[in-house]
């Protein structure tokens, strides 16, 4: 009864104006959070994972690297434009950990290159679905999925503070940390027919990914 009515006084004060917004969401990570503390206290710790002290980027990179079958490319660094494709079309582009691992390479490219301008789009008309949850949950150990926040923390903000021009053109979905990647670019140009949705409130995680890269440029849409 007493949920009941805080759920109702919830919905009164902020479903009509957040209507993304899931109290059941926010409540279900909340629980998962406090798991995950509980097991780490029960393991001894987690402070390898969650501290400076954990994996450099560069390890971080070639420990998600064999995870996944998805790739990125880089193509035209002969021109002044660029074009960085991601290609895992059968999950709508979801990021795989080797594709996170290409992401990271293909900065590392940029960052060196004298070109003006890189154009990211993905393949089969869709940009992308965030993380690859199913492969991720595969191929990585419990409670290392801070991996790959981490991996593309750093990598979104190199992009983001590279002299490159980044142009995110974005068709069909852009759901969860693929809205997080598109804030990251300089510029958006979006089919009629695209999408851009924030998941994360309804599946009860914070914005993480774009979390530097990309955050400055949100008020901007």
């Amino acid at each position: 009864i007493i949920f009941s009515v805080f759920e109702a006084k919830w919905r009164l004060l902020f479903v009509d104006f957040f209507p993304s917004i899931s109290l059941s969401g926010l409540l279900g990570g909340m629980w998962r959070r406090l798991a995950v503390v509980l097991s780490c206290r029960s393991r001894g710790g987690c402070s390898r994972w969650y501290s400076s002290e954990g994996p450099s980027p560069l390890e971080l990179r070639e420990m998600l690297r064999p995870v996944g079958t998805g790739k990125v490319t880089l193509e035209g660094l002969e021109t002044p434009v660029a074009s960085l494709t991601l290609h895992n079309a059968a999950r709508r582009n979801a990021l795989d950990g080797k594709m996170m691992a290409e992401l990271a390479d293909a900065v590392d490219t940029l960052q060196k290159w004298d070109g003006v301008c890189v154009i990211l789009s993905g393949a089969g008309n869709t940009w992308c679905s965030g993380a690859d949850l199913s492969v991720v949950r595969k191929g990585l150990p419990e409670l290392q999925g801070d991996l790959m926040t981490r991996l593309m923390i750093d990598t979104l903000t190199r992009l983001k503070q590279t002299d490159v021009i980044s142009v995110c053109a974005i068709e069909g979905k852009a759901i969860g940390g693929g809205a997080e990647f598109t804030t990251a670019c300089d510029h958006r140009v979006m089919a009629s027919d695209a999408v851009i949705h924030f998941v994360h409130a309804k599946m009860g995680v914070t914005r993480t990914e774009a979390r530097r890269g990309g955050q400055e440029c949100r008020t901007r849409w």
